[in-house]
C-alpha cells in the first residue's frame, strides 16, 4: 500500500437510471484521456483480483472512513464503477457522501491504485499500461475534466426524459457523455475568461506597482543629491596635547578624502 496512487475523476449531475436505488451511483472511474498532470491510465489495464475480495469505497482516501462498496466493470474506452452506500442510519458519513453525491454537491471519484506495468510518455507524464486497483474513494477535488458521473437516480431520470433530450440526441448511443462534454466546453470557456480577466488585472497591479517604486526612486535620488556634497569638516584644534592633536587631524584628513565618510 506504500506504492498507491491516486487519480481524480469527476463529472457533474449525468444521465439518470431506474435500475439505481437510492443509495447507489454509477461512476467512471478511470478512462484513457490524459489528467491533469499528464498521466493516462490505460482501462483495459486495470487489475481487478484483490478489489473484488475487498471492494471497498471510502471517503477521500481516508482508510479509516468506509462508505460502501463498488462492483467495477473494464470496458474497452473507461473502467465503470457502481457504487452501493452503506445501509441508512449505519454510517454517519456514508449518509453524509451519499446525500452530497445525490444532491449533485459531490460529483468526483478517485481510484487508489499500485502500478505494475508503466512508461513515461514524450513531454512528461506516464502511461500506467497494468495497474491494481486497491480502492475507490468519493472525493470533492477533480483530476480528469472527461470523467462522468452517468447515474444518480430514478427521479432526475424522468424529469431529465421529459425536458432535456432533443431528436438528435437520442440518436446518440450515449446522450448523457454528449451533454456533459457541452458542458465541459461551456465551463472551459467560462474558466479561461475568468483567467484572462485575472491576468489583465495582475499586470494592471504590477504596472502601477513598478511606476510607485520609481516614482520612490527618483524621491530618494533627488534628496541624496541636494545633500550632496556634504559639509567640510572643522579642521581640528591643539588643545595641549600632541597625541590629541595627531588624532584628530588623521581623522580630518580621512574625511577629506572619502566625503562618505562625513555625509
Amino acid at each position: 500500500m506504500n506504492n498507491m496512487i491516486y487519480k481524480l475523476h469527476v463529472g457533474p449531475s449525468g444521465a439518470q437510471d431506474s435500475t439505481l436505488n437510492d443509495r447507489q451511483i454509477r461512476v467512471v472511474a478511470s478512462d484513457p484521456t490524459p489528467d491533469r498532470v499528464g498521466d493516462i491510465m490505460v482501462p483495459e489495464g486495470c487489475v481487478l483480483d484483490g478489489y473484488k475480495a475487498n471492494p471497498i469505497v471510502l471517503a477521500n482516501h481516508d482508510a479509516d472512513k468506509p462508505i460502501g462498496s463498488g462492483r467495477v466493470m473494464i470496458k474497452s474506452d473507461r473502467v465503470e464503477a457502481l457504487i452501493t452506500f452503506a445501509p441508512p442510519k449505519i454510517s454517519k458519513i456514508a449518509d453524509e457522501f451519499c446525500a452530497l453525491t445525490k444532491a449533485g454537491i459531490l460529483n468526483a471519484v478517485s481510484v487508489g491504485f499500485e502500478p505494475i506495468e508503466a512508461e513515461p510518455l514524450q513531454g512528461g507524464g506516464v502511461r500506467y499500461k497494468v495497474w491494481e486497483l486497491l480502492e475507490l474513494s468519493v472525493v470533492s477535488v477533480p483530476a480528469n475534466p472527461l470523467a462522468v458521473v452517468v447515474e444518480r437516480d430514478f427521479s432526475r431520470a424522468r424529469r431529465s426524459a421529459t425536458t432535456r433530450p432533443t431528436p438528435a440526441r437520442r440518436a446518440v448511443s450515449r446522450p448523457d457523455d454528449l451533454e456533459y462534454l457541452e458542458e465541459q466546453l461551456r465551463e472551459r470557456l467560462r474558466r479561461d475568461l475568468g483567467i484572462s480577466e485575472n491576468v489583465k488585472r495582475l499586470r494592471a497591479i504590477a504596472e502601477k506597482t513598478k511606476a510607485q517604486i520609481q516614482e520612490q526612486i527618483c524621491a530618494m535620488n533627488k534628496e541624496e543629491k541636494a545633500a550632496w556634497p556634504p559639509p567640510m569638516p572643522p579642521q581640528p584644534i591643539w588643545h595641549g596635547s600632541d597625541a590629541e592633536y595627531m588624532a584628530d587631524w588623521r581623522e580630518y584628513q580621512r574625511m577629506l578624502e572619502n566625503p562618505y565618510v562625513r555625509h
